[in-house]
This record gives structure tokens, sequence and C-alpha cells, in this order.
């Protein structure tokens, strides 16, 4: 957890702990909930969505960098399950650590890629629809 996460988490079971009214109690968890959430997310294995979203983990690797237009670097993508003519994706080789430190990837490269977006923009399948 970030510091303020941790600030924020510590707070929140003292307010927790001492509620009486059962709204403010529910807007309590439900704020933990979400910062848990986020926590769990940050695990590599974790394969739980944040509070409030939907995802998908899909394997890629990335299989060469080049040179870009604006004298950057650019690192092709390639999706291991995608269909042929949408496998690959070009991003600009510009990555972050946890700390906020400035990573490039080299090649080739194993990645998981995480597809999230807000649970709003789903809706839910039969069981028949999965298999």
């Amino acid at each position: 957890m970030t510091p303020e996460e941790r600030v924020r988490m510590n707070d929140l079971c003292v307010q927790i702990q001492n509620e009486k009214n059962y709204q403010k109690f529910e807007e309590l968890i439900h704020e933990i909930t979400a910062l848990m959430s986020a926590k769990e997310s940050r695990f590599p294995e974790s394969r739980f969505a944040l509070a409030g979203t939907g995802q998908k983990s899909l394997n890629a690797t990335a299989i060469r960098t080049m040179k870009a237009l604006d004298d950057g670097e650019v690192v092709e993508i390639r999706f291991a399950d995608a269909e042929p003519l949408y496998s690959e994706i070009r991003v600009q080789n510009s990555f972050v650590d946890e700390r906020g430190n400035s990573l490039a990837l080299q090649t080739p490269a194993l990645l998981d890629v995480k597809l999230q977006a807000p649970v709003q923009s789903f809706v839910p399948r039969t069981s028949a629809e999965t298999s």
C-alpha cells in the first residue's frame, strides 16, 4: 500500500469500530473494500478485478523494440489468443514500477496484460454463453 492508502486504511478501521449509524458504516465498508481490492490487484498472481470493475487477463510477448517517429522507442507486443489480424500492437516503451521508477521492456519479454473497465460497461453472461 502507498503511505496515503495505509493512513486512510487505519482511519477507516477506527471509524468502522466506532460507527453507530448503519448507512455511514456501510459507506466506510465500501471504501475499505476498495482499498483492499486495489492492493490485491497489485499482486501479479491476482485474478480478481478492482471493486466496481470487470477485467480479463491476456498473455502477450514483447517481441521487438524500434525507434518511434518522435525519437522515442516503441515496443511491439503480440497477444497469444488474439485473432491474427489483431494480434499485435505498438506502444511507447515507457513503463513505471510500483515506486514510480521509469522502466523500458527488453525483448523478448512475457507479459500479462490486464483489460479493465467499470462494471457498468458489462452485462451478465449466462453459463450457456461462456462455453
